[in-house]
């Protein structure tokens, strides 16, 4: 037939949809009416009144029509719909779907027996049957739409509790006496829980969801205004490949063990704020993550919880969680940042080895306990930044723990919820091309007029551009001091001052000075040799070099027509001038 192609999906979609379509009927064979497409055929009705069968329908394996030998495959929407005077159904075994309100109103059918071909039942398929007193169903039912057997008097006589379909859990049927509470765990085997299937149940107040359970439909829970708790059991969407994204509503409290590990396909995961802990393994080798949202209600993260997601790029651990799982972040090989919230205590073994980190911010003032090296790996301890909380440089340097293996550590300064990790910087001379670093042991700013050699991994006298609030601050991580910016150079404050910034030739200058511009240049690509740092805190004395054509700087970085009494910095070396 003609367009075959384009009504067999059309009729697919109505299928999931529960419309009804515009095609008429194309064969009309002992009694039933038939869809045709491909070498397959629909039961459908005759027209709009539906109720197109009555006494007893038998409906072949197959059927041919033209010349052409159709298996008939499905039962349509609203085939057998409002057939006040239909009594017995038979379905052959080439039958795999029944679909939307196919059997509804139907209130002479006493009895029905799904063959085991059949895997989808549509919703309120046999709605309002209300003699139907037997029902037999496979366990190869995979699905069942809402209140597919409601009104029916099969429903109705069920005992109070969960009914079960085969492997799925269709509705609870039970008493709701006011101030009853009601907790359920749900019987092994169970492989889905039915659209609707515990909606308005306002008493239930706990549900345990077995490792079994692969599925979940629409509105399942919905109204449920007293669930306080929500297990997801072990190994629940294990290896489930074609699972693309996942949104763990309110409710849920707990993510089971192994639950959606293997599930290679899953892009996006958002977790409902009334989740406390994520289990061991919980997405592990999910290769395909992009993306994770962990809400402040979780206080902790089991081992291997996300190990081998190798496509997540950054992660927040939030405020609430308190302990960080062994391998919890093993092998997430495109992991670049990661932020640790303030209430994490101890951080299992590789849980973030083999991970590319360039930028690690903690915000605990007390040091989190890892006492394995492997905690994170060799490079990140070489080539990543870690942020702490000012004022714990010190914490975290001489730590206890392995915090001290870090190579660059640098005090964030400004209010954690202000500022996030930001690129340091060497401070350069626009106009001289010289060098500004500060020298922490003598507590001043020196000019070197050449680096010399460049090493790319000192992490000494670097400086931070902050942005925060719309304004631009430039904080010294050596002196753990702001910048201010003076006439003709800058000096430290213990107060933030706001700096212009605008762009240059050199890197981003710090513009508004009436003699001086300053470049920032990346550190990421330049750093200040352990040597010139060396040239600029030496100390020598008046006697040890004429001060003729050298120039010469406060303590502040101001450059001065002559010395001044005191501490000086002449030809980029500290002097004293004793006044004599």
């Amino acid at each position: 037939m003609k367009n075959n192609y384009l009504k067999h999906l059309i009729l697919c979609l109505c299928l999931l949809a529960g419309t009804t379509t515009a095609f008429a009927y194309d064969a009309y064979i002992d009694g039933i009416y038939y869809y045709l497409w491909g070498n397959e055929a629909m039961v459908t009705y005759k027209n709009s009144n539906y109720n197109s069968y009555s006494g007893a329908v038998t409906i072949p394996s197959s059927i041919t029509y033209g010349g052409t030998t159709y298996s008939v495959t499905s039962i349509g929407n609203y085939a057998f719909y409002n057939c006040s005077s239909l009594t017995s159904i038979t379905i052959p075994e080439s039958v795999t779907s029944i679909g939307y309100e196919s059997f509804s109103y139907s209130s002479s059918l006493t009895y029905i027996t799904i063959p085991e071909s059949v895997t989808y039942i549509g919703a309120r398929a046999f709605y309002a049957c209300s003699s139907m007193t037997s029902i037999t169903i496979p366990e190869s039912v995979t699905y069942v739409g809402d209140d597919a057997f409601s009104g029916t008097a099969w429903y109705e006589s069920q005992p109070d509790g969960v009914i079960y379909i085969g492997k799925i859990a269709y509705k609870y049927k039970g008493a709701m006496q006011e101030g009853v509470q009601i907790s359920i765990a749900l019987r092994e085997g169970t492989s889905a829980i039915s659209g609707g299937a515990f909606e308005d149940c306002k008493n239930l107040i706990s549900i345990a969801i077995p490792n079994s359970v692969t599925s979940i439909g629409s509105s399942a829970f919905r109204n449920c205004t007293c669930l306080t708790s929500v297990t997801i059991g072990s190994y629940a969407f294990y290896n489930c490949s074609s699972l693309t994204s996942v949104t763990i509503g309110s409710g849920v409290t707990s993510i089971g063990s192994k639950a959606f590990q293997g599930c290679s396909s899953l892009t996006s995961v958002t977790i409902g704020n009334s989740v406390t802990s994520i289990g061991d393994d919980a997405f592990a080798d999910c290769s395909g993550l992009t993306s994770v949202s962990i809400p402040n209600s979780v206080t902790s993260i089991g081992d291997n919880a996300f190990r081998g997601c190798s496509r997540l790029t950054s992660i927040t651990i939030p405020n609430s969680v308190t302990s960080i799982g062994r391998n919890a972040f093993y092998k997430c090989s495109g992991l670049t940042s990661v932020t640790i919230g303030n209430s994490v205590t101890s951080i299992g073994g590789s849980a973030f080895s083999d991970c590319k980190l360039r930028n690690v911010l903690v915000k605990c003032v007390t040091p989190p306990n890892f006492s394995i090296s492997s905690t994170f790996s060799s490079q990140t301890y070489q080539h990543a930044m870690l942020y702490v909380p000012a004022g714990t440089w010190d914490d975290y340097a001489f730590s206890d723990y392995y915090w001290y293996n870090f190579n660059n550590i640098r005090e964030t300064a400004m209010a954690e919820e202000e500022v996030s990790p930001q690129q340091a910087y060497t401070l350069m001379d626009a106009k001289t091309f010289a060098y500004s670093v500060y020298d922490p042991v003598n507590d001043c700013i020196g000019t070197i007029n050449s680096a010399g050699s460049i090493n790319e991994d000192n992490p000494n006298h670097s400086w931070q551009m902050i942005e925060a609030g719309g304004m631009h601050f430039l904080y010294n991580l050596g002196a753990k001091k702001y910048v201010k910016r003076d006439t003709d150079g800058l000096s430290l404050s213990d107060e933030p001052e706001p700096i212009d910034v605008a762009d240059g030739d050199n890197g981003i200058i710090l513009a508004g000075q009436t003699s001086k511009q300053w470049a920032l240049v990346s550190n990421e690509s330049l750093s200040v040799s352990q040597a010139a740092i060396d040239d600029v805190t030496g100390i020598r004395t008046l006697s040890d070099s004429p001060l003729k054509g050298e120039d010469i700087y406060n303590l502040a970085g101001q450059r001065l027509n002559a010395p001044q009494k005191g501490l000086n910095i002449i030809g980029g070396r500290k002097v004293h001038i004793n006044g004599k």
